[in-house]
């Protein structure tokens, strides 16, 4: 009888937990974007187009015979750095002879430390001045600094965008009259390139004020306005069947503010298991706060061997965030994060009367950045998080087994990592690289896990997945687009992009372990390709190798062919 009892009580566990897999491999709210056609990037251009300035005629001149031995660099007009530091930039110059060579020279070399550090338009130029009877002596030098100031900024925006709340993210942070300098212009142009929903230019123009500068910021909406796909694919769960259909739509400028709003479903054959997601990315306030705000429903039924259990179970997500750029350029940026989830789970095992029912609040807090390399080659991307929350169980068998178990009831916290280097080579070589790490506090429900070898951010597909309390996950992709040419091919396929990947992770299953099984490693292998064809038609196929190692138990391995049919629109 005792032998009978532990022997149902596995099965409830064997069953608890590939229900709850099915639901923690289930839709990651921020990433629903991922999916969605991206838009084509446009060419690489200046953040800020300057006018050119058409050099005069040079007139010749005869060769001028000053020397003058200098004592000295005085400067006027300078308030961004002192006499002392431009001095310094000059130093080699001091106390020797020279010529208006050298003159010239130290004009350039003033303008150019301005210039590495954002100053932009900043002029440097001899005034007038009566070096000759210095000539005997040592000279004292004069250069005059033009820093170039801010005067009006305009923003004009296309059809069915918010004028003025462009014009308060344009003027953000900036007075008539400030130094111009590269970061507190390019900042807020920037912050609105990064919106989804709009492309911006801007353009310098002469002010009115000497030395000034007017900016004309020109916000269009970006088209289409509607993007989408629609796709047919085997990256179902093995239990819930593997066939799906997919879907995702995304609408741009509902508020005329560069916002989008995205939706994705798809399900699996005979509904094994089906969802829906949507998130809406708008900008808050004229500081460029980003808001993401989504939802998220995930059903299943179990089929297969463990069709017997009669298990089925739903989930809700909601999701939302903030994140508030902290330092925007050019080349790198740095944003604080702030986040909360409420995720209600409820897994239905008919054969044992159990009904898991727990509901999970959590807070997330962090930081999230990106900087790309000067030549614009290298991308890097990375987040820190910490998240804490609180499990609450809502059926008492469950929450007593649960306490007798792993004890995941009550409050938690973990902290995550991701990141990733992207390089684009000379001949098209795309080589990524990802990290991803998580660590806990205490044991987790699953849904708060990571995935080792399970669907993710990288992987829409998994054989073999396992979720642990903490660990980590490294993976990199390489990838080369061949566009075809021949006139019999042209027609019919567009393109052709292998590919190969490899992932590899070790996690520990829980971070107070019960009984042997304590760590879980994943290995998976592919190669792959799109073929693009035309009318925006994608048919991807990928071979893979997976293997999944697991303490007190032999080694699985599993070999899958995978494919799906994409239309873009």
């Amino acid at each position: 009888m005792n032998t009978q009892l532990k022997r149902i009580g596995l099965l409830q566990l064997l069953a608890l937990g590939y229900t709850s897999q099915v639901l923690a491999g289930g839709v990651s709210l921020p990433d629903i974007q991922q999916n969605l056609p991206r838009p084509v990037l446009p060419e690489s251009r200046p953040i800020i187009q300057v006018p050119q300035e058409t050099p005069a005629t040079e007139k010749k001149q005869k060769k001028s015979s000053l020397k003058i031995i200098v004592k000295e660099f005085k400067f006027s007009g300078n308030k961004q750095f002192s006499d002392e530091v431009l001095a310094a930039q000059l130093a080699y110059l001091t106390g020797h002879e020279i010529g208006m060579r050298e003159l010239n020279e130290a004009v350039g070399t003033v303008r150019n430390y301005y210039r590495q550090r954002g100053y932009l338009l900043t002029q440097v130029y001899l005034p007038t001045q009566d070096l000759q009877k210095s000539t005997a002596t040592e000279a004292v030098v004069s250069l005059s600094i033009l820093e170039g100031t801010l005067g009006e900024v305009k923003a004009e925006t296309g059809e069915g965008l918010d004028q003025a709340y462009f014009q308060s993210l344009s003027e953000y942070g900036l007075n008539k009259g400030d130094v111009l300098n590269e970061r507190n212009l390019v900042r807020n142009i920037m912050v609105m390139n990064g919106l989804p929903g709009i492309q911006v230019t801007s353009q310098l123009n002469p002010g009115e004020a000497v030395g000034s500068s007017d900016v004309a910021i020109a916000v269009e909406p970006r088209v289409p306005r509607v993007t989408g796909f629609v796709s047919a694919s085997n990256y179902g769960n093995r239990f819930t069947n593997r066939e799906t259909l997919g879907f995702g739509v995304a609408v741009n400028n509902l508020h005329g503010r560069g916002d989008q709003l995205a939706v994705v479903g798809k399900t699996s054959r005979d509904e094994g298991q089906r969802s829906i997601s949507g998130l809406y990315f708008t900008p808050v306030g004229s500081a460029g706060t980003i808001m993401n705000v989504a939802y998220s429903y995930v059903d299943y039924k179990l089929g297969g061997p463990f069709k017997q259990f009669d298990a089925s179970g739903d989930a809700h997500y909601f999701y939302g965030s903030l994140e508030h750029p902290l330092l925007r350029e050019t080349k790198k940026g740095v944003a604080f994060k702030v986040g909360g989830n409420y995720k209600i789970l409820d897994d239905d095992v008919n054969a044992f009367s159990i009904n898991n029912r727990r509901d999970i609040s959590s807070l997330e807090l962090g930081f999230v950045g990106d900087w790309i390399n000067e030549i614009g080659s290298v991308a890097y991307q990375w987040s820190f998080l910490v998240t804490g929350g609180n499990v609450s169980y809502k059926d008492s068998a469950a929450k007593t087994n649960d306490r007798n178990q792993l004890d995941t009831q009550g409050s938690f916290v973990k902290w995550n990592w991701t990141s990733s280097r992207t390089q684009v080579f000379e001949n098209g070589v795309n080589w990524i690289v990802r990290a991803d790490y998580q660590g806990a506090g205490n044991n987790l429900d699953i849904a708060e896990r990571f995935g080792i070898g399970a669907i993710n951010r990288w992987r829409q597909f998994s054989e073999i997945p396992s979720q642990a309390d903490q660990g980590w996950m490294v993976g990199t992709d390489v990838r080369k687009t061949f566009a075809t040419t021949g006139a019999d091919v042209t027609p019919y396929i567009q393109s052709v992009t292998p590919f190969a990947f490899y992932d590899a992770g070790r996690g520990k299953l829980n971070h107070d372990p019960i009984g042997n099984s304590v760590y879980v490693r994943s290995n998976h292998i592919g190669v792959g390709t799109d073929i693009q064809f035309p009318a925006q038609w994608v048919l991807t196929t990928t071979y893979s190798q997976q293997k999944r190692d697991l303490d007190g138990a032999e080694s699985n391995t599993e070999y899958q062919l995978w494919a799906q049919l994409r239309k873009n629109f």
